[in-house]
């Protein structure tokens, strides 16, 4: 094998040669400097997109983050200011049940809500009066034109102001001042009405009173004929 292996190399000592001279050339050199240079250049090109790309990446990532900061203490700026608003009508809507009488109905005149005061002069439970049409309360005082005009109103967006006797569960009569304000859809039509009402019943009373004194004469207490 050693005498083979020399044979080889005598026989190919020429061709040997040659190789590790072209190898070790100046030109083979010069080739290998400019493969390296090049590779150094793509290299640190690579490296300099991928350091603007990541300077990129940074300024988006610390621009979400603020956005995200922003957007945090928005919400909860909102949410601060809707809970107080919310306080707000709550106080708003106590303060208003303890003097007002107030109802919710839908479009078609069917209670959806009755607050106590409400519940306290009509003399029906929540559960009678809820689904229930506002014509449950009708007294027969008013003729039907009073109404047809009410109706009317409300149902082309209109604020209703006026007097209206309703009838108790227990047959009583009761005066309300009434206002009936309606709450429209994105087309412009009614979908319920809030009605605020305020009794009236004994000033009604002290009114019939008055008139029924100024038709009698005050010292006979006969009717005044005049």
């Amino acid at each position: 094998r050693l005498r083979q292996h020399a044979s080889y190399i005598l026989r190919y000592e020429k061709e040997i040669n040659s190789r590790i001279q072209q190898i070790t050339s100046d030109e083979t050199r010069s080739s290998i400097v400019a493969l390296r240079s090049m590779h150094e250049e793509s290299f640190n090109q690579a490296f300099s997109v991928a350091s603007n790309y990541s300077l990129v990446v940074f300024i988006g990532a610390m621009v979400l983050f603020g956005y995200a900061a922003y957007s945090f203490f928005r919400l909860r700026e909102t949410a601060e200011n809707l809970h107080h608003a919310y306080s707000e009508i709550n106080n708003q809507k106590f303060a208003m049940d303890q003097h007002a009488i107030v109802s919710i109905a839908d479009r078609q005149g069917n209670i959806t809500y009755a607050n106590d005061k409400f519940l306290e002069i009509s003399g029906y439970s929540r559960d009678e009066l809820i689904g229930q049409n506002h014509r449950l309360l009708k007294s027969g005082v008013h003729p039907p034109s009073y109404f047809k005009d009410l109706w009317g109103a409300i149902a082309a967006g209109k604020v209703w102001h006026g007097e209206i006797c309703n009838r108790a569960k227990d047959g009583s009569l009761y005066w309300v001042n009434s206002t009936i304000v309606p709450f429209l859809d994105d087309h412009g039509k009614p979908m319920q009405y809030i009605s605020i009402r305020t009794d009236i019943t004994r000033s009604k009373a002290d009114e019939e009173t008055i008139r029924r004194q100024a038709n009698y004469d005050p010292v006979t207490l006969l009717p005044n004929r005049r």
